[in-house]
């Protein structure tokens, strides 16, 4: 079983230098709060792409195989409209103790950012339930793999869809045997606000760290090794970091 009391405790990192996996030099890149970087001001009114770069199942309820629903979330802000509130799920099969073979997921891609920055949020159920697997498997269509493309003006189409993904998030989660792991909320913004999370191009790392943990991390021991794709000690690159984590990149977009 997965501790209740570290279910949604996630600092927002950021992987410095990052911009995609194949324009480093460098295998090794140092991890930075999120709090503690410059904000990019061009990303102001501009739009991103989201991508799903990594997700470590290192302790899910059970073991062996695990089936994975993802809920993503955002807000949507086209200038001189209401925001749009935006669900986008997925679904992936992942070992314990170890990573799901993706690298690059569309999530959202087009996302308008407003003035004040973007916001962004993940939930993950694990599911056990048989029926509920199965039902998943419609979300490994060509469809979802293809991401949630956004607009610069508003899509009525949008909020049925973001319905859905709401309802079946729920649903599924509140199924018998079906357990929610990890859940985070966050904005990236671009003020000077020392316990807030800044807006760059770049990836940003959700790790799921017991409350009681925190306290004695220190971020200066564990780095991402680009070759392995992996979060690992500084001084015995070995060694794992222990804990369920999720990568997710943020580049602008330049399409129409």
């Amino acid at each position: 079983m997965v501790d209740s009391s570290v279910s949604r405790r996630f600092p927002i990192i950021h992987l410095k230098n990052r911009r995609t996996f194949t324009l480093f030099t460098t295998k090794i890149l140092p991890i930075a709060h999120a709090g503690g970087m410059s904000a990019n001001p061009q990303l102001k009114n501009a739009r991103l792409r989201i991508t799903l770069n990594h997700l470590r199942v290192a302790r899910y309820p059970g073991s062996g195989i695990h089936h994975i629903l993802l809920d993503f979330s955002a807000r949507n802000q086209v200038q001189g409209s209401a925001e749009e509130a935006l669900h986008f799920n997925m679904a992936f099969r992942g070992y314990e103790g170890e990573a799901v073979a993706t690298i690059g997921y569309p999530i959202f891609i087009g996302l308008n950012v407003g003035p004040d920055g973007v916001y962004f949020g993940c939930k993950t159920v694990n599911v056990q339930n048989d029926d509920d697997q199965k039902f998943l498997e419609f979300l490994d269509s060509e469809v979802f793999k293809a991401g949630l493309r956004l607009v610069s003006t508003l899509q009525p189409a949008i909020a049925p869809l973001t319905g859905v993904a709401v309802g079946l998030t729920k649903s599924i989660a509140q199924r018998h045997q079906n357990v929610s792991v990890q859940e985070f909320f966050m904005g990236l913004d671009f003020s000077n606000d020392p316990t807030g999370a800044r807006l760059a191009e770049g990836s940003y790392l959700a790790v799921q760290i017991p409350q009681s943990e925190q306290l004695i991390w220190d971020w200066d021991e564990w780095q991402f090794d680009r070759s392995s794709g992996l979060v690992v000690n500084k001084e015995n690159p070995s060694q794992l970091i222990p804990y369920n984590y999720i990568i997710f990149g943020v580049t602008k977009y330049e399409g129409a």
